[in-house]
């Protein structure tokens, strides 16, 4: 199709020069102005063709006489955000609104959801809301630090465990503390015996929250020293298959 008188000018990048020129204005906060016809450029957001973030942060600035154009960053764009913590394989952990006791717990990305080894498990209501009341024993073959917790029934559902085999569970409502941080999790209730740890921490609930190393342990402190004194093992090691 032809081009018309009233047709706008197509844009064009300006030179290397040109362009440097604009986005150090920009930059300052002043109005960018074309460096080669002298008026005021106009901002455009860019549309990219796919989700990329560095695209989505920049702006067109283009001269409606002339056509030449300069990407440059949003002023509006939001800060980096902070660093996440870093978290090995395994970690102590705590329930933050009941005893002060902490539990070794497996990172596990592969897992969805988070589990809980508990005994003694009762149904009960709370202002007509069904809750659970279950017995928790941090500590392996030792009934010593066991203590009760209550918490909201918030769904059951089916769970695959890693030996493939399905089970109906409780999920309730827990907040968890590890290093620096203490946030809501959803968490299956279930028998671990067989299994090398009392807690399991699935990517649901590490999720925006943390990063993980697989090749380390115990990179958070112990949230309720003096504890069970965490053996670390080399990255050479593994973690075990047990979960």
């Amino acid at each position: 199709m032809a081009e018309t008188a009233n047709d706008p000018p197509r844009h064009e990048g300006f030179r290397r020069e040109e362009a440097a020129r604009v986005r150090e204005s920009w930059r300052t906060g002043e109005a960018p102005v074309c460096p080669r016809c002298g008026i005021v450029l106009d901002p455009s957001p860019v549309r990219p063709r796919s989700d990329v973030s560095y695209v989505r942060d920049r702006v067109m600035l283009v001269c409606r006489s002339c056509g030449g154009s300069a990407a440059v960053e949003r002023r509006d764009r939001k800060p980096p955000s902070p660093a996440l913590p870093v978290v090995g394989w395994r970690e102590w952990v705590s329930l933050a609104d009941h005893a002060a006791i902490s539990l070794k717990a497996k990172v596990d990305t592969g897992a969805r959801t988070s589990a809980l080894h508990v005994e003694e498990l009762e149904n009960v209501q709370r202002d007509g809301q069904p809750w659970l009341r279950f017995l928790v024993l941090p500590r392996q073959r030792s009934r010593s630090s066991a203590f009760r917790v209550e918490a909201p029934l918030v769904d059951e559902r089916a769970v695959r465990s890693s030996s493939g085999a399905s089970e109906e569970r409780p999920v309730v409502s827990l907040r968890i503390g590890l290093g620096p941080v203490t946030f809501p999790a959803e968490v299956t209730l279930t028998r671990r015996d067989q299994m090398g740890f009392r807690m399991l921490l699935g990517r649901t609930a590490l999720r925006d929250r943390f990063l993980v190393n697989p090749a380390t342990s115990y990179l958070q402190p112990n949230p309720h020293p003096p504890g069970e004194p965490p053996r670390r093992k080399s990255p050479s090691n593994p973690p075990s298959s047990r979960k």
